[in-house]
């Protein structure tokens, strides 16, 4: 017996659910849960799910490509075009190999009978709740376009705040780099050098040099920055 994990929709709520199972291969865990009336869209070896999502951060979308790929998308929509036809031909606009590979499978679920809201339910990775309840929204409404429009103003903005609050951290994390830098070298060159000018005068240390003297051997025998 293998372990599957599996992605369906129950046929009784229209929702999107997921699991694992045993069975003998994919056709036997397909005709399990079709008995569980549930509707096989994705089943994989479990293991092989496991492989993948311990990688996954290498795979990740960008998420101007997404904000992209959902603009163009609604005024495909918008103008009039069948979803099946504005979904190829977004995609065909997309050069990220990982994220295409996906929309390819959207598309496909699409031109299966599912909706595009289930359809990008199959990846919460790339598509997250609010997409997908936007999306369902949309097409549950007749303003799919619209929907589209408002997901890709809204992901713009949360891409300015990411982008204004890495710039607002980019100085502090400079200064914090420069005074650890003038840290280590003063403990490294400098506190030896007044080490040795108070051991030639023979004078005692400062309580505080004699701790600042003990921190900088410390450093010079068991984090070396020479």
């Amino acid at each position: 017996m293998i372990e599957f994990a599996y992605t369906a929709k129950d046929r009784a709520s229209d929702k999107i659910v997921k699991g694992k199972i045993s069975a003998d291969s994919q056709m036997a865990a397909a005709n399990i849960l079709n008995t569980k009336d549930l509707f096989p869209i994705k089943i994989v070896p479990a293991s092989s799910q496991n492989i993948l999502a311990s990688v996954s951060f290498l795979n990740k979308v960008n998420p101007k490509k997404r904000v992209i790929f959902t603009r163009q998308l609604a005024t495909l929509v918008k103008a009039g075009l069948p979803i099946t036809q504005a979904l190829s031909t977004s995609i065909e606009q997309v050069t990220d190999k990982n994220f295409k590979s996906k929309l390819e499978k959207v598309a496909a679920s699409v031109e299966g009978g599912q909706t595009l809201a289930d359809s990008f339910g199959q990846y919460p990775d790339v598509f997250n709740n609010v997409y997908v309840s936007l999306v369902h929204a949309g097409e549950e409404s007749g303003t799919l376009d619209d929907s589209l429009e408002r997901l890709a103003d809204q992901q713009e903005k949360e891409q300015q705040i990411i982008s204004k609050v890495r710039g607002a951290l980019i100085y502090p994390v400079l200064v914090l780099v420069v005074i650890i830098g003038v840290l280590g070298f003063m403990l490294v060159s400098v506190m030896p050098q007044i080490q040795s000018l108070y051991t030639e005068l023979k004078k005692p240390l400062p309580i505080v040099t004699q701790i600042t003297v003990v921190v900088s051997q410390f450093s010079i025998t068991y984090w070396p920055l020479t």
